[in-house]
């Protein structure tokens, strides 16, 4: 396990606004259920958990190297650390939810983590065999299908948060394919819909 501490930029769950960018200095507030910021807005919630482990299984079923964007309350990581993969990189911005990172991860020696900004810390990634990216509040999300080329090996899986109740392909890659799955989450300021179509994006090298 190694730490890169990178300089944090502002960062985008890029639940809904765009030009939304999260406050790094604001506390965060957890509990069993959820992870939310001091102001009251939930950065994720223990409902997500299905589509977490999904996701976990779609990214996984070749094993290999595995990066996740987003570390939120650790639950994708530990449904991850259940399939027979070869190294986890973890970007996590938070300073709060980072800790809860690093002392989660001291004893996994298949686990790297990167503090700070994803894409500042672009540069640290290596190729990868599968990709699940969930961030909050995030402006660099627009740069996210131009590094894909550059970290994907050939049959890479990445999937990623999608919020509304379609097929919507956020980043615009070629042969995205949409799994619905039905979700029943309650009362929330983010996702409020029964069904949740979740990307599927395998890389081919041209």
């Amino acid at each position: 396990m190694y730490l890169v501490v990178m300089e944090l930029g502002e960062t985008n769950k890029n639940k809904d606004d765009e030009g939304d960018m999260m406050n790094l200095d604001e506390m965060i507030i957890k509990n069993n259920d959820s992870i939310r910021i001091e102001s009251g807005a939930i950065i994720m919630h223990a409902w997500e958990t299905p589509i977490m482990a999904r996701m976990a299984e779609f990214i996984c079923q070749d094993g290999g190297d595995i990066l996740e964007v987003g570390f939120g309350m650790g639950i994708s990581a530990r449904l991850i650390q259940k399939h027979d993969i070869k190294s986890h990189d973890i970007v996590e911005i938070h300073p709060d939810i980072f800790k809860d990172l690093e002392e989660w991860s001291k004893d996994k020696n298949d686990i790297n983590t990167l503090f700070g900004d994803w894409w500042g810390a672009r540069d640290w990634l290596k190729t990868y065999d599968g990709i699940l990216f969930d961030t909050y509040l995030d402006k660099h999300v627009p740069e996210f299908k131009n590094l894909i080329p550059t970290i994907c090996n050939d049959e890479c899986k990445v999937t990623w948060w999608n919020n509304l109740p379609k097929d919507y392909n956020e980043h615009q890659l070629a042969g995205v394919e949409f799994e619905i799955l039905h979700v029943q989450p309650p009362v929330n300021d983010y996702f409020n819909h029964k069904t949740f179509h979740m990307p599927k994006y395998i890389h081919n090298e041209i």
